[in-house]
């Protein structure tokens, strides 16, 4: 699967590439996985300014799970080990890898551009020479040579992957039963991780807290990276929108359009380089505050309607 607009994360494309899967699609993966709900600043990295409250990478195993797939994680602290592992894999299997850096990935067109930037892929092994690379921005299909493949496994600063390059593989469960609903199992995740972003210090506070950090340094060098956290930011923003609209949840849809309307604002301004005001960050953490409270009362909404149902 190659990456399209504004949709799910590059996690949910690995994971499907991996399994080979067309029945899943990447936004329900992703919605499942919870990384679109909660969000938190990271002091001192410029690619998690404003990131997810929960990193795709600690969410594979319940997220596969759902979706009818055990998984195997394995950690390795070396890169030479992990590439030997991937290369012990019985033929035209595939593995998940990630996260790693992106600005490792060669076969990206300037990927040093991305450094610091996570990313999963999927590997597969077509010979006893070769691991192909399935990478859904844009490159589908590229051949690395077995003993060289280490190369491009790099996690150094990549902070969620506490130092370990974590190497996935599924194995499809025999009982597992599709569910054609899965609405309540998502507003459910929703309402605790935004919940659970507030109670740990990070949702709104983290917006604030971004907004007093970019107040005293130099724009010039943050206007790029934070279009660059804002685009993404938005992107999650838009599948949790698409969600609640399936619900006909009026309130938190106005909160989400609300959100989506200042970050719009925002990014504009980084765009032109031009000062971002203030108040548009204490709107943005107003909102997501208030969405956390709604969308907890959404889902005890839900619960009492199934009752009287």
């Amino acid at each position: 699967m190659d990456y399209k607009g504004f949709g799910a994360w590059c996690t949910a494309y690995a994971f499907l590439n991996t399994v080979k899967c067309r029945t899943i699609t990447p936004e329900l993966y992703t919605l499942l996985s919870g990384t679109p709900f909660g969000l938190k600043h990271r002091h001192g990295d410029s690619f998690r300014i404003l990131t997810p409250l929960i990193e795709p990478c600690f969410s594979v195993e319940s997220t596969s799970s759902m979706l009818g797939y055990d998984s195997t994680e394995n950690q390795f602290c070396d890169a030479i080990e992990a590439g030997q592992f991937l290369s012990r894999l019985p033929l035209a299997s595939c593995a998940m890898v990630g996260p790693i850096d992106m600005g490792f990935l060669p076969h990206l067109p300037q990927n040093m551009y991305y450094c610091g930037q996570s990313h999963y892929i999927s590997v597969e092994k077509i010979d006893y020479q070769h691991l192909l690379v399935i990478d859904s921005e844009g490159v589908i299909n590229y051949s690395y040579g077995i003993n060289a493949f280490h190369k491009v496994l790099n996690v150094k600063n990549i902070p969620e992957a506490n130092g370990t390059i974590k190497i996935w593989n599924f194995e499809k469960q025999n009982d597992f039963l599709a569910m054609d609903n899965w609405e309540h199992t998502i507003i459910n995740i929703a309402a605790e991780n935004l919940q659970r972003a507030e109670q740990e210090g990070q949702g709104s506070k983290a917006i604030t807290v971004c907004a007093d950090i970019l107040s005293n340094v130099d724009m010039k060098e943050w206007y790029l990276k934070l279009c660059y956290e804002l685009n993404y930011l938005i992107q999650r923003k838009n599948l949790f929108l698409r969600q609640l609209l399936k619900l006909g949840a009026e309130i938190q849809i106005r909160l989400i359009e609300k959100q989506l309307d200042v970050l719009c604002h925002m990014r504009k301004h980084c765009m032109c380089e031009t000062k971002i005001e203030p108040d548009f960050f204490r709107y943005l953490a107003n909102y997501e505050q208030e969405l956390a409270i709604k969308v907890t009362q959404l889902t005890d909404e839900v619960v009492l309607n199934d009752i009287n149902n």
